[in-house]
């Protein structure tokens, strides 16, 4: 995060700093916070993962079915009038991964195996279905190079199995491409043990990183909004009081006293706010606790509790972080 955002940034880290006096009190009210955080995360979360959807395209084998023999290459093998040249069986599964069933009302566009055009598909057929009265539809699209898969209802654990006969090697893995409401993607997974080449532990290890650096994230954002929360609670709370009661700050004695009710009670300004808007009265005062310092260093105080503070500002922002973050990434919204 670079510009406003690290600005901002090092803002609510300053507003906390070591002179906060964290009381009994402040420490019940955020751990309170945390807790309501959590009572509605929690039952989000609960039912986003026992209503998931999801769905696999599982490559099982692949196979030559032409041997590698040099008197084949002077015989012209054809399908449909078109030559052979290395005709491969690539056997696959369809199955739902997920929790929930996936009807014909939840597909928009049904899911299309797209071969690489170095491995030119000449054949679908369906091997078997689980369970056997499953409907399902093999459509080929020779031109385009695509099998697309039709059912009209797959409950979790139902799979269609078909075999894919392709004109070439099978190097390259195919592709899914599908909307359907509630899956982001069709994961294709290679149950090959070196026969086809991919990067799946690569991408495994990636996938692995960007998940526990989302969850990292999002506990950092909530952390400071918990944070810059509080503090910009305790400074609106402030600021009643002395609207209710604004002879509270005449009746301290001595420059100390206040130091420590401005300690304790503006610290969402941050030390950059109270060393431009306090730190000049505050030390005048220290230096000499007369009516006129006392009085000035009273209505700088009040002229800082009409301010926005620092952690009202990194309040407002790691909220609409948050949301875009929840827009953007999170399924159920």
């Amino acid at each position: 995060m670079s510009g406003a955002g690290s600005e901002i940034l090092l803002i609510c880290y300053s507003s906390y700093d070591n002179s906060m006096e964290w009381s009994t009190k402040n420490i019940v009210v955020i751990i309170g916070l945390i807790l309501t955080i959590i009572s509605i995360i929690s039952p989000i979360t609960w039912d986003y993962y026992t209503h998931r959807s999801g769905l696999e395209f599982r490559i099982e084998s692949s196979n030559s079915l032409l041997p590698a023999d040099p008197l084949l290459k002077d015989f012209l093998i054809t399908y449909q009038g078109k030559p052979i040249r290395n005709l491969t069986r690539m056997d696959c599964t369809f199955v739902n991964s997920g929790n929930t069933p996936i009807t014909s009302d939840d597909i928009m566009d049904a899911p299309t195996i797209n071969i690489p055009k170095m491995s030119g598909v000449i054949a679908a057929i369906p091997l078997s279905t689980d369970p056997q009265n499953l409907y399902a539809n093999l459509s080929i699209n020779i031109n385009k190079n695509e099998v697309k898969i039709g059912f009209s209802l797959l409950n979790p654990g139902y799979f269609i199995r078909l075999a894919l006969y392709l004109n070439g090697s099978s190097n390259e893995l195919p592709s899914i491409n599908a909307r359907i409401k509630g899956i982001k993607e069709v994961k294709v997974i290679n149950n090959i043990q070196n026969e086809v080449k991919t990067n799946k532990g690569k991408d495994l290890l990636i996938g692995n990183l960007m998940v526990f650096f989302k969850y990292i994230g999002i506990f950092i954002i909530l952390l400071f909004i918990i944070v810059s929360g509080k503090a910009a609670f305790d400074f609106r709370r402030t600021k009643n009081l002395l609207k209710k009661n604004p002879n509270l700050l005449s009746e301290f004695d001595d420059a100390d006293s206040i130091k420590n009710f401005i300690d304790k009670n503006l610290s969402a300004l941050g030390s950059d706010q109270k060393k431009k808007l306090l730190m000049k009265e505050i030390e005048d005062a220290e230096k000499d606790f007369s009516e006129d310092n006392k009085s000035r260093l009273i209505a700088a105080i009040n002229k800082a509790l009409n301010t926005r503070s620092s952690s009202e500002t990194a309040f407002i922002f790691f909220v609409i972080v948050a949301m875009i973050v929840a827009y953007f990434y999170w399924p159920i919204l």
